[in-house]
């Protein structure tokens, strides 16, 4: 739950990857083939030689080409690129569930207010040991992330009614009814806790 575009994130990384791949295995081959380090010098010498006549080719001063000056744009276009993707990352993650302006003023809901209400309903179980909660905002709405760790031995059924039903009062609590992620996972703490015997 965030704000981060996946499919962009990936697009990047496989490009990013492929280049790094394609220029690692140059360099192997230029290390290792010499027919392919000499091409690898003939190209390069043939473009610095080249450049001078490249950049007379579009004068726009005595002093500065039209190349040059393409070529500022386009890093100052991928620098723009940059920042606004690294800027996107994660977020969304927020501190407050809701606000609310009336006329005496606003009234803010915190996730602190909303994350006590579900570990009391919650925790007072005795198949759940744990309970986190977050609020993240996505696409305009604020929703909640609810990891619920049970004991060993519970029942998934039972757990996952039993949050079911503390979302549900949460809902009545607010007055609204908030997107819920709801996840039931173990972890080591699950594991070596002995299970509470009720008689």
């Amino acid at each position: 739950m965030s704000s981060t575009h996946r499919w962009l994130n990936r697009t990047l990384l496989t490009v990013l990857g492929l280049i790094l791949t394609a220029l690692g295995a140059l360099t192997a081959a230029a290390g290792l083939v010499p027919a392919v380090a000499d091409a690898w010098s003939t190209a390069g010498t043939a473009a610095v030689d080249g450049l001078p006549g490249l950049l007379a080719s579009a004068p726009l001063t005595a002093d500065l080409s039209w190349w040059t000056v393409a070529a500022l744009v386009l890093v100052a276009a991928c620098a723009a690129l940059l920042i606004g993707w690294i800027t996107s990352q994660g977020g969304g993650r927020t501190a407050a569930v809701g606000r609310q302006e009336g006329e005496s003023g606003s009234t803010t809901v915190e996730t602190t207010l909303v994350a006590d209400a579900l570990r009391t309903a919650l925790e007072g179980n005795g198949q759940i040991l744990a309970v986190a909660v977050s609020s993240w905002r996505v696409r305009r709405r604020t929703g909640l992330r609810i990891r619920v760790q049970p004991r060993r031995g519970a029942s998934p059924g039972a757990v996952v009614a039993a949050a079911e039903e503390a979302i549900r009062g949460l809902d009545t609590l607010l007055g609204e009814r908030l997107p819920v992620l709801l996840s039931v996972q173990t972890g080591a703490r699950a594991r070596f806790t002995r299970t509470r015997r009720v008689d």
